[in-house]
């Protein structure tokens, strides 16, 4: 019996501690949804080389940059693609760029391994990949992103174009910004007295 009259009172007690606070609405989430449009480099590479190809010498490399940077800067693609990443290239880096052995410059890029291997093979030794990137699994997204491009861009025939998938891979280090400037100043480069 007492054991009966101990479960009533506990019950009691459970259902007298019940309040309004309890019953509350239930609560409402809003999800937000953050479009990213997907730029594409080449078209915004192609107007910014198509605003600086009138130029036809550079008295020096700082001048090259600062007409390049001045035209990029008036292209509506490039400018929304501007971040806080975004430096604007040292003379010495370009030089550095344009200069260094390319197997070299590979090996000192802040990529992983695996990326530096993607980007050797199809720079230096000019050969086709075995394995794609998008299919391994050691590269990151934003990698995997450059090695897509970069062999879209690459031309081992074409002296220009050989220094332009580099320059772009050197400058994507920073941001998408710096790339497409790199990649520009390395076809603007030939054009510095």
């Amino acid at each position: 019996m007492k054991k009966i009259y101990i479960c009533a009172v506990f019950g009691l007690l459970f259902a007298s501690c019940s309040t309004d606070d309890g019953q509350t609405e239930p609560l409402k989430y809003t999800n937000e949804v953050h479009a990213v449009t997907p730029t594409n480099w080449l078209s915004v590479m192609t107007s910014v080389e198509s605003a600086v190809e009138n130029q036809s010498s550079y008295t020096d490399l700082k001048e090259m940059i600062a007409h390049v940077e001045s035209n990029a800067l008036a292209t509506a693609g490039f400018v929304a693609m501007l971040d806080a990443s975004y430096k604007t290239p040292k003379a010495f880096e370009v030089k550095n760029v344009m200069h260094t052995d390319q197997a070299k410059l590979i090996g000192g890029l802040n990529y992983s391994a695996t990326a530096k291997t993607y980007l050797n093979e199809l720079i230096v030794d000019k050969k086709a990949w075995a394995v794609s990137p998008e299919a391994n699994p050691l590269l990151s997204a934003k990698e995997v992103k450059l090695l897509q491009f970069v062999k879209d861009i690459n031309d081992p025939d074409d002296e220009w174009n050989r220094l332009r998938p580099l320059a772009f891979a050197y400058g994507y280090q920073t941001s998408d910004a710096t790339a497409i400037v790199y990649a520009v100043l390395a076809g603007e480069y030939k054009k510095v007295k």
